[in-house]
């Protein structure tokens, strides 16, 4: 089974997706990490619509810049996930956003997940929504998980 990949700079453009049908009342928090191919493990947040009986609409990775941490998009992700989008939050390091090598070990093992720590299912579709640095980060990535079992709609 497929997972569309859907790219985006800019959050504003996820209603287009038809994302926002379904409102969720509450979002749950919870803490995971993502093993990477160098022995790294990279932090990640992920908050999950709660309060609706309806599956999530989609997943919004949503990737911060440089100086920043994912604690400064939780605001956002928090709106989305009451707007029944689950959102994943990587907390990478600036060393990590300018290391060259590093979009192909996020996207190697994200491709791996097949599930969020709840043990849901990842929805099909997915958005990459990034801030500066972020955005040129998961550009990268969107094009290394459009070449394996993803199918990429739209840069």
């Amino acid at each position: 089974m497929k997972r569309s990949l859907l790219v985006v700079f800019c959050a504003l453009t996820v209603p287009s997706f038809g994302f926002f049908s379904t409102t969720a009342r509450a979002a749950a928090t919870l803490g995971d990490a993502l093993d990477l191919e160098d022995g790294t493990r990279l932090p990640l947040t992920w908050m999950i619509p709660e309060g609706t009986s309806a599956p999530a609409r989609g997943l919004v990775i949503l990737q911060h810049g440089m100086m920043r941490h994912a604690k400064n998009m939780r605001a956002l992700a928090q709106n989305l996930a009451e707007k029944n989008i689950s959102v994943l939050l990587p907390d990478v390091t600036d060393a990590q956003f300018l290391d060259p090598l590093f979009p192909e070990l996020f996207a190697n093992a994200f491709s791996k997940k097949s599930a969020i720590p709840s043990g849901q299912p990842l929805p099909q579709k997915i958005l990459l929504a990034g801030f500066s640095a972020g955005a040129r980060f998961l550009s990268h990535v969107a094009a290394l998980l459009s070449s394996e079992r993803h199918s990429l709609r739209g840069v």
